[in-house]
């Protein structure tokens, strides 16, 4: 349903493997291509992070773990 899609999308609900394969196969994507590479990601966010004008404000390893993992559009940009 829209509301318990809404729920996954705001990490209130769990998204299962299961629902994974049904999205991958209406999709038609491989599962593996949702895997995302958040270590690079990370790296990157401490770097944007450790600029001159953002001093002091770096933010912790799983404030940043949490931020690739849930915004990684956001935090690719």
């Amino acid at each position: 349903s829209p509301s318990y899609l809404n729920l996954i999308e705001r990490n209130q609900r769990p998204l299962t493997v299961q629902l994974i394969l049904k999205l991958a196969s209406a999709y038609k994507i491989d599962p593996h291509e949702l895997q995302g590479e958040s270590k690079g990601s990370i790296a990157a966010l401490k770097e944007v992070f450790g600029d001159p004008l953002l001093s002091g404000e770096l933010p912790g390893d799983q404030e940043l773990i949490d931020l690739a993992e849930i915004a990684p559009n956001a935090s690719a940009a």
